[in-house]
């Protein structure tokens, strides 16, 4: 049974969805790697049972000038600004982001 999902989330599915379709993501999976958040757990946002956390919506907000207001369902103006594509150094960055990420959760399932 899903869990009824916070508007944030919808939106962030919702601007992942528009980004495929009009080409500046190659695929939802790699919109969901760019926010940090784990492309193998995409049902479990869609069904609502897993919620984006507060850093993947700062992410959006500055990878893609998203509005928070927007992202929060204050404002129907979902970008703010024109961003530009992340630099390889921010891309870099990123990658070691995750890559911290993952072996923290993966430390925390030795323990």
């Amino acid at each position: 049974m899903s869990k009824k999902m916070f508007i944030s989330d919808q939106r962030i599915l919702q601007l992942g969805d528009w980004l495929v379709s009009t080409g500046k993501e190659k695929n939802i999976r790699d919109f969901l790697t760019r926010i940090g958040a784990g492309r193998n757990n995409l049902t479990r946002y869609r069904d609502g049972s897993q919620g984006f956390t507060k850093e993947m919506m700062l992410r959006v907000a500055e990878l893609y000038g998203v509005d928070l207001n927007w992202l929060f369902g204050l404002s129907t103006q979902m970008i703010l600004k024109q961003v530009e594509q992340p630099s390889v150094i921010d891309t870099l960055k990123m990658a070691v982001m995750l890559v911290e990420q993952e072996l923290q959760q993966k430390k925390k399932v030795d323990i």
